[in-house]
């Protein structure tokens, strides 16, 4: 074994060095910086209390994962106090903002603290930190970080819950939940600008500058897509996730059924319940005159998706589409019911329903 020291002016730059020379490009190594720039401003208050605080903080989050989530949760933990951060900034702006003993402790004593609300956001519908905010906040939240697995928005989220009254706290996270299938359907933000957004509205939480929810809307209405932009977006809308698919359409049969909180709906069917549907194949079926390259097109649209009963998807399986309206009039699922209405299926049917999809949607997710 050959071991060689490199000496650099500042362990930041030791950071940068690693990452760069190190070609299996560790990016966890970076909790390592921040924990030894942490101890080494603690000094006399490391060993009874900086040291065993940031071990807590760890083994609660890794209760759900390993270094890399650390290194998120503290990034987004930093996030809520000083805005915007990115991960190579990170170690810079730790060793800006945590100088002396008394900032040393003061920070691993908020990490270990909020570590606990971070595991709650990811795991919304058992965790007990959560069940004070109520069944419709939990859902909401489940929505945003355990179905769609939205990540940028997370330090709003931490900020919310720590800041928040319950009340607006839920309708904080009901608002966080729109824009967040918006920016899903639409694109175009881009991930660097929605996370700059997220950051400083989490701040602005975090410091008391914004209060209550009513107040976010107008901080995001620049980047946040308008009724009509979304109502296109979703008009060509692909989707290639199965549980986001489910997610979409359970949300659209809820509102169908007149439900006054339809984006949270799915939380109360039994996942293995229900299947999702393609209507018609993606590949030459006997039954189906549809051209392949017409086929794959339109095969993953959300107008060629439905909802099925797990025991009656296991009957129609590629069946020609006359059979499969036999068992669509059977669903108690109004959005199949619509379907079976239909005499044939293509191309030009799934144009059609994915039209009248469209127009509810602003409805289900609103701003």
């Amino acid at each position: 074994m050959l071991v060689i020291a490199v000496k650099v002016p500042k362990d930041i730059d030791a950071y940068k060095m690693f990452e760069t020379l190190n070609d299996r490009g560790l990016r966890a190594s970076q909790v390592d910086i921040l924990k030894s720039h942490l101890f080494s401003e603690a000094k006399d208050k490391l060993e009874l209390e900086v040291q065993p605080r940031w071990a807590s903080m760890v083994s609660v989050i890794e209760t759900l994962g390993d270094d890399e989530l650390v290194l998120s949760y503290v990034r987004h933990f930093w996030i809520a106090r000083q805005g915007p951060t990115t991960e190579d900034d990170l170690a810079k702006s730790f060793k800006e903002h945590v100088s002396g003993r008394k900032q040393a402790l003061s920070t691993v004593v908020s990490l270990e603290e909020q570590a606990n609300d971070y595991v709650a956001l990811l795991t919304p519908l058992q965790h007990p930190r959560l069940l004070e905010f109520g069944t419709e906040a939990r859902a909401y939240v489940a929505a945003i970080t355990t179905l769609l697995k939205i990540v940028q928005i997370r330090p709003l989220l931490l900020a919310i819950l720590q800041k928040f009254s319950h009340a607006e706290a839920k309708r904080a996270f009901e608002i966080c939940l729109s824009w967040s299938v918006r920016f899903l359907v639409v694109g175009g933000a881009g991930g660097g600008v929605l996370e700059r957004y997220y950051g400083l509205r989490a701040k602005e939480v975090f410091l008391g500058e914004v209060t209550t929810a009513k107040e976010l809307p107008a901080k995001m209405a620049a980047i946040i897509p308008n009724d009509s932009t979304f109502e296109q977006a979703f008009r060509i809308q692909q989707v290639t996730k199965i549980v986001i698919a489910r997610y979409y359409l359970h949300s659209l049969e809820n509102f169908k059924r007149g439900e006054t909180k339809p984006q949270i709906g799915y939380f109360e069917i039994p996942e293995n319940s229900t299947n999702l549907e393609h209507i018609m194949p993606d590949r030459e079926v006997d039954g189906w005159d549809v051209p392949l390259t017409e086929a794959q097109a339109n095969y993953k649209r959300i107008g060629n998706m439905t909802l099925l009963a797990a025991k009656l998807n296991s009957q129609v399986g590629a069946s020609r589409f006359a059979e499969k309206r036999k068992v669509y009039k059977q669903s108690t699922f109004l959005l199949t019911q619509e379907v079976a209405q239909f005499k044939e299926w293509g191309p030009k049917q799934i144009e059609e329903r994915q039209l009248e999809l469209a127009t509810i949607v602003p409805k289900v997710w609103p701003v």
